[in-house]
C-alpha cells in the first residue's frame, strides 16, 4: 500500500500541475478567440471529406454547404460577408446530413459538356427531387466520384430504409469530425506546451525542486494537503487568473516557486558568483536542473486541467482510505488500555502497585 507521505507528495504535485494547467488553458482560449482555429479546422475537414479542392473560394460543395440555410444560421452574415474565422466551429451531424441531402436532391440532372460542370457547382436549384432511395440514386451521379460512391454505399447498406441512409451519412460525418478533433487536439497540446514552458520560466515553477521539497518537508506537505481539502473543486472554477495571481496563490500555499523564493540564489547569479570557477560551475549546473524542471512542468501542462483535476481527486480518495488506518503509538496504547482484557489484568482498586491482578470470577 502506498505510504501517506507518497500520497501527500502526489497531491501536492497534482495541485501544482492543475493550477498551471488552468492558467495555460485560459491563455489558450484567449489565443483561440483571436485566431479562431476551430472554424478553420472544421472547414479543412469538410473540404477533405467532400473532396473539395477549391481552397480559397467557395465554389464547390463546401461553399454550397455553408450557403445552405440550415448551416448559414450557425454564423453571422452571409458566406460572402463573413470574415475570416467567423464560420461555425461546430456543425451537428443531423443538421449537416439534412443540408447535404437537400443539396444532392436539388442538383440538376446529368448534362453534357460545360453545362454539366457548371451545374455540378451551382447553388441550390428550385427543382428538388423527392427524398426517396430512387431519388437519391438518380441525383448521386452529379456528385464528385469519391462522394458519389460514399452516398451509393450508404444507400446500398440501408436496404431501402431512408432513415438508415441518414444514419450512415451521419456516421460518415462523425468519423470525419473525430479526425478534425484529433488535429485540433494535437495542435492544442503543442500550444499548451509552449505556454507551459513560458509560464514555468516566468514563474520559476521547477517541478524537480518542488518534488524534492515536498519529499523532505512534512510541514509543507500537510499545508498543501489541507489546502487541497479546503478548496475541493474551487481551482477548476476560475480560469481567468493572471501570472501574478497564480504566482501569489501558489506562494501562499507554500510551493517553492518564483525567482524571489529560491533557496540558493543560483538562478540569478551575481557577477561575484563567478569569481571562482567552482561557483560558476555550480550556477550553470543548477540552472540546467531548473530548465529540466520547467520542461517537466510544461509536459504536465500538456495533459490539461481536467486530467490533473481527476488525478487530484483520485489521490484524495485513496488518502482518505489510507489515512484513517494509520494510528500513532499513543492512540494505540489508549485503545489497548481500554480493552476488556487489559481492564481485567489491572490491580484491584486500592491494592498496592505490585499486587497481583484481579482474576475473573
Amino acid at each position: 500500500m502506498l505510504g501517506s507521505d507518497v500520497l501527500d507528495v502526489g497531491i501536492g504535485m497534482s495541485l501544482l500541475f492543475l493550477m498551471m494547467s488552468l492558467i495555460a488553458t485560459a491563455v489558450r482560449e484567449a489565443i483561440e478567440g483571436v485566431i479562431k482555429s476551430r472554424s478553420k479546422e472544421l472547414e479543412n475537414g469538410l473540404r477533405e471529406m467532400l473532396d473539395d479542392s477549391t481552397k480559397g473560394n467557395y465554389a464547390g460543395l463546401v461553399g454550397q454547404i455553408y450557403k445552405h440555410p440550415l448551416i448559414n444560421s450557425l454564423y453571422r452574415n452571409t458566406l460572402d460577408k463573413a470574415k475570416n474565422g467567423d464560420l461555425p466551429s461546430y456543425i451537428p451531424s443531423r443538421t449537416f446530413v439534412s443540408a447535404f441531402l437537400d443539396i444532392v436532391l436539388r442538383s440538376a440532372p446529368p448534362a453534357a459538356g460545360a453545362a454539366a460542370q457548371a451545374n455540378a457547382v451551382a447553388p441550390l436549384q428550385d427543382a428538388r427531387a423527392s427524398l426517396t432511395i430512387d431519388g437519391l440514386k438518380s441525383c448521386a451521379g452529379n456528385l464528385p466520384p469519391q462522394i458519389k460512391y460514399i452516398v451509393l454505399g450508404a444507400i446500398d447498406d440501408a436496404q431501402g430504409d431512408i432513415n438508415a441512409v441518414r444514419k450512415n451519412l451521419e456516421g460518415w460525418f462523425d468519423a470525419t469530425m473525430d479526425r478534425v478533433s484529433g488535429w485540433y487536439r494535437r495542435r492544442t497540446q503543442l500550444i499548451l506546451f509552449l505556454i507551459g514552458i513560458a509560464a514555468a520560466a516566468v514563474l520559476n515553477v521547477d517541478s524537480i525542486t518542488i518534488a524534492q521539497r515536498l519529499t523532505n518537508d512534512k510541514t509543507l506537505r500537510d499545508g498543501i494537503v489541507a489546502t487541497a481539502q479546503q478548496q475541493g473543486t474551487a481551482p477548476a472554477a476560475d480560469t481567468t487568473r493572471s501570472y501574478d495571481d497564480l504566482s501569489a496563490e501558489l506562494g501562499k500555499i507554500g510551493f517553492p516557486i518564483g525567482w524571489a523564493n529560491t533557496q540558493d540564489g543560483w538562478l540569478l547569479p551575481q557577477p561575484q558568483m563567478c569569481s571562482e570557477e567552482k561557483n560558476c560551475k555550480f550556477a550553470t549546473g543548477a540552472l540546467l536542473k531548473a530548465v529540466i524542471g520547467w520542461f517537466v512542468t510544461a509536459f504536465a501542462v500538456m495533459l490539461g486541467a481536467p486530467f490533473w483535476f481527476d488525478v487530484l481527486n483520485r489521490f484524495m480518495v485513496v488518502r482518505s482510505t489510507v489515512k484513517p488506518s494509520e494510528k500513532s503509538q499513543s492512540e494505540a496504547s489508549k485503545d489497548a488500555a481500554s480493552s476488556p482484557i487489559t481492564l481485567l489484568m489491572q490491580p484491584a482498586p486500592g491494592a498496592p502497585a505490585n499486587a497481583p491482578p484481579v482474576k475473573p470470577a
